[in-house]
């Protein structure tokens, strides 16, 4: 059953669309093994990496100091496959197109 309600499409050229397919596609020669990182979200991440887009692997945020408020960046990592989608979503352009992908009944 498929369990994926959620879809983004991020369009890119034809050269990119290759290079990221064949990152995906080379993952796979590894086994599954959600321990040791090959798993759903590592294919994703890999196949974006070849693309040179925002894997979602971590967000930036502007955080404020104390009393003082004094701005500053900082980075975390995002572990859950549901936060590695936003950040996707939120920092390439793409658009969602949920209503294109169906669930099996």
């Amino acid at each position: 059953m498929q369990r994926f309600t959620a879809a983004f499409q991020i369009t890119t050229s034809e050269e990119t669309d290759g290079k990221m397919r064949e990152a995906a596609e080379k993952t796979f020669e590894k086994p599954y093994n959600i321990w040791t990182g090959n798993q759903c979200t590592r294919v994703v991440k890999n196949a974006l990496d070849a693309g040179g887009l925002n894997n979602g692997e971590q967000s930036t945020f502007i955080k404020y100091q104390g009393k003082s408020d004094m701005p500053y960046k900082t980075t975390e990592e995002n572990y859950l496959p549901a936060t590695k989608q936003k950040e996707i979503e939120r920092s390439n352009k793409g658009v969602k197109i949920d209503a294109k992908i169906k669930r099996d009944k």
